[in-house]
């Protein structure tokens, strides 16, 4: 260890990502962290000095991700009038013809991004509006705060306004502008998306293009698929499939960088095949209540395992909290006769989806080389285990807080 190179010094009691769900308490930690905002030292206390003592403030663990959420959504929060197609055609889309504006892109990116530090999140997958200018204005913004993101215009040529649909050359152009300015920058911590947004909203050219452009520029995928019956139904009968999950596989979009969002009506078929792709579920359970499109057969997804992460989908969803939805993902377990662990929940909306989204952020931020990025949550004084601590965090919002958010070493709330 470089001790000239060491910026910042933390003491500190942490939650410590172990895999599979596992976790440690670190009583009493001394980390130190460097100029470039990575972890240069971690060891047990031993009086080594620090420039802040964290213990009484709360315990130290990893950052929440949220792997579904729409940026342009920030502002319809609670809004939902009624199932998903008549919402999207009544609250969502009138709002994102306003993103055309990039000042008024960048003035909902700055509220966007200060709530999701103020909830602890500090890794997303992001979906914009359809233009490109928009999330340029989220790229600038989540950059100089320093989050991490996947994140990228939704792609749309179909049933939407005119002032959401972009054709195929328009839209591939848009991505090649951000891939070249975005993809990579903060040192990794921020990617391009290719986010088809679903199947009707775009044709078979524009798809074709989508997974193409991902699979050329090795880049991440995002879409939406069996959230409501009607859906499903009118997405096989357009495209001639015989299942919702034929549709994406037809254009490529299904393999081990794809997110798929929602996930409730899938057949036991469509399962199998997505376990063998490889492909992530992004679970918004309390979006699928408030708009009542189902509820996620989460049982059926452990054994065999299929990737699991939580999205709040902001703003079917009803806010940025992660707490919140992952109490709404043991809800949705519950109903199906699965008991879920509060340590496989926080592995859910933490670690283990920073893990299957490939950020910077998978495994322990409390060992040397990793990035500085960690929230405080304070904790009631009497959980004092691994599991009265996961407990507290996840169901019980009446005595835990996120009271601080370091991301590179750096407290950004």
């Amino acid at each position: 260890m470089n001790r000239a190179s060491i910026v910042s010094r933390f003491r500190a009691q942490a939650l410590d990502p172990a895999g599979a769900g596992q976790w440690a308490l670190r009583e009493d930690l001394w980390i130190a962290v460097d100029a470039s905002g990575r972890v240069a030292a971690v060891e047990d206390w031993r009086d080594q000095g620090c420039d802040l003592d964290l213990r009484e403030m709360g315990v130290l663990m990893p950052g929440f991700v949220d792997a579904h959420l729409h940026f342009p959504q920030t502002r319809v929060m609670g809004q939902a009038s009624g199932p998903l197609l008549p919402w999207l055609a009544d609250s969502v889309f009138p709002e994102e013809t306003r993103f055309a504006d990039a000042d008024y892109a960048a003035e909902v990116a700055e509220e966007f991004c200060m709530a999701l530090l103020e909830v602890g999140t500090t890794a997303a997958f992001v979906y914009g509006s359809a233009h490109a200018s928009a999330s340029e204005r989220l790229f600038a913004r989540l950059e100089s705060l320093g989050l991490q993101a996947i994140a990228g215009p939704v792609l749309m040529d179909g049933d939407a306004p005119p002032e959401l649909t972009i054709g195929v050359e328009a839209a591939e152009s848009g991505l090649e502008a951000l891939r070249t300015r975005w993809h990579g920058a903060a040192e990794g911590r921020l990617r391009l998306g290719v986010i088809p947004r679903f199947a009707l909203s775009c044709s078979p050219a524009l798809m074709q293009m989508a997974g193409r452009y991902a699979q050329t520029h090795e880049l991440w995928i995002s879409t939406h698929i069996a959230e409501t019956v009607d859906e499903y139904a009118a997405a096989c009968e357009r495209f001639g499939a015989s299942d919702y999950l034929e549709v994406y596989e037809r254009f490529g979009l299904v393999g081990a960088r794809t997110v798929l969002a929602h996930c409730i009506h899938l057949d036991e078929g469509e399962w199998t095949r997505l376990r063998t792709a490889e492909a992530i579920v992004a679970h918004c359970p309390d979006s699928n209540d408030f708009l009542g499109s189902g509820s996620m057969p989460t049982a059926a997804l452990i054994d065999p395992p299929v990737a699991i992460t939580v999205g709040s989908d902001v703003a079917a969803g009803r806010g940025f909290c992660m707490r919140a939805h992952l109490r709404a993902a043991y809800d949705c377990a519950l109903r199906g006769g699965l008991r879920l662990r509060p340590e496989t929940l926080l592995d859910w909306g933490t670690a283990g989806a920073a893990a299957r989204l490939g950020f910077e952020s998978r495994g322990s931020p409390f060992r040397v080389g990793a990035w500085a990025d960690w929230i405080c949550v304070g904790v009631p004084r009497w959980a004092k285990s691994v599991e009265a601590m996961s407990s507290a965090i996840v169901f019980d919002p009446s005595f835990t807080r996120v009271e601080g958010v370091w991301l590179l070493g750096r407290r950004r709330w």
